[in-house]
């Protein structure tokens, strides 16, 4: 890499791992260079989707085979989920201006 491509390139860009001249790997500021290699190969990325994604996915159909009541449950914590975090996005900025009753308020 040039200069003037590392001064082109976003600050998302510029903290991934670059390969050097040696064919090694530098590490980013939050990791080693061994961490961030072992972090993004790819069979570390398919295991972490693996091991996340088939749980969440055997646990929707389950709830689908117990029937109607437990979906209608899945919607309402999805629902009551969303909003507080809705809710959380806005609480923060007004938390930093102390704005009085801001909960009872909206």
């Amino acid at each position: 890499f040039s200069a003037s491509s590392l001064a082109s390139m976003s600050d998302d860009e510029s903290l991934r791992a670059t390969p050097v001249a040696t064919g090694t790997m530098q590490g980013t500021k939050a990791q080693s260079a061994d961490q961030t290699k072992a972090a993004e190969s790819k069979l570390s990325k398919v295991k972490t989707r693996l091991m996340f994604g088939t749980p969440m996915i055997f646990g929707f159909f389950l709830l689908v085979w117990l029937g109607h009541p437990y979906m209608v449950l899945l919607v309402c914590l999805l629902q009551v989920g969303l909003f507080r975090e809705l809710v959380n996005v806005r609480y923060r900025p007004a938390k930093e201006r102390h704005v009085p009753l801001f909960r009872t308020c909206q």
